[in-house]
């Protein structure tokens, strides 16, 4: 059960305080009601009563339309390494329950088990490269969304970093990040491919951090 307490805090904090800017107060006094109830009824408490709570909080707080926009807003790519860390850390969290929403997002997040990220180990890819060797100006303008964002593994080849996707399709076939590998369904990457995959990311991240 502490895991997953510690899961669905995990991912509340992403969605009420980190994206949407709630005030902690609110969940504080959330938390520790619930440690006060888990240290006097030990083995007879479960998390559903916690999970109500969390839920009425970001209905009321964090409503899906604020986190949308929000999501959109704070994770486009800078150079900040404070806002580096976030991306991977939603990027990696979605890969990390790709098996799960892929399968319907039934039931509560199931993580795989298979694999492990280490944040610092990981590269932000941009699909249309930042320095684009042929610029295409639709793209260039979105190039820093979360559409166009992905991330490499330590152990994946990143050598074409800045070519066309044409090129780069073959790494992304043999990467170990199954988001990376989806990619090479795509014919042609533009700006309504890039519009569509936003699209879909923000719809995955509203069934991950729904309460």
């Amino acid at each position: 059960m502490l895991s997953e307490i510690v899961n669905l805090l995990e991912r509340f904090v992403f969605r009420y305080i980190t994206i949407v800017g709630g005030h902690a107060n609110s969940l504080s006094e959330i938390y520790y009601r619930h440690a006060l109830k888990i240290r006097r009824k030990t083995g007879n408490y479960t998390i559903t009563q916690l999970e109500k709570d969390l839920s009425e909080l970001a209905t009321k707080k964090a409503p899906d339309s604020v986190f949308e926009v929000n999501l959109l807003q704070k994770l486009k790519y800078t150079d900040d390494s404070t806002r580096k860390r976030l991306v991977k850390h939603f990027l990696t969290t979605l890969e990390d329950h790709y098996g799960w929403l892929k399968n319907g997002a039934s039931g509560k997040p199931k993580p795989s088990k298979e694999s492990l990220f280490d944040i610092n180990q990981l590269t932000i890819e941009h699909i249309y490269p930042q320095k684009a060797k042929g610029k295409i100006q639709l793209l260039e303008t979105h190039k820093n969304s979360l559409g166009n964002l992905t991330f490499w593994a330590p152990n994946d080849n990143r050598a074409a970093g800045n070519e066309v996707f044409d090129k780069k399709k073959e790494l992304y076939k043999k990467s170990s990040i199954y988001m990376n590998r989806e990619l090479t369904h795509i014919q042609e990457w533009n700006e309504q491919e890039l519009k569509n995959r936003e699209k879909k990311l923000v719809n995955m991240a509203i069934k991950l951090f729904k309460f």
